[in-house]
């Protein structure tokens, strides 16, 4: 079962934005479009902080709207997406003078 025919099967109305439906809050019931689930992977948020605030897994949502929860596919992936990390090529440093030795080294650390 996919993200999206779970919503249309349970009703609700949603925006498409990219990989994500940003809809009212079924849980909260706000009136405000502040809930927001990816498409792809499930998860889900309510930007309704003081009020609401949940956040969990398609697995979680379908169990808090009272159904019993399915995958997301047949083959029980779940897509994970990997951050990109940027990593400094090795620089020569250049001679410096005795007091820039610190900063380059507070620099070198961060």
């Amino acid at each position: 079962m996919s993200v999206e025919k779970y919503l249309l099967k349970k009703g609700f109305k949603f925006k498409r934005r990219g990989e994500e439906a940003v809809l009212c809050c079924p849980i909260c019931g706000e009136k405000e479009n502040k809930f927001a689930i990816n498409l792809i992977t499930g998860a889900f948020n309510c930007l309704k902080l003081n009020t609401c605030g949940v956040k969990g897994s398609f697995w979680d949502l379908q169990k808090k709207l009272g159904d019993e929860p399915e995958t997301l596919n047949s083959n029980r992936i779940f897509y994970k997406t990997v951050k990109k990390r940027f990593v400094l090529p090795n620089v020569e440093v250049p001679q410096m003078e005795d007091k820039q030795v610190p900063v380059y080294k507070y620099l070198k650390d961060r």
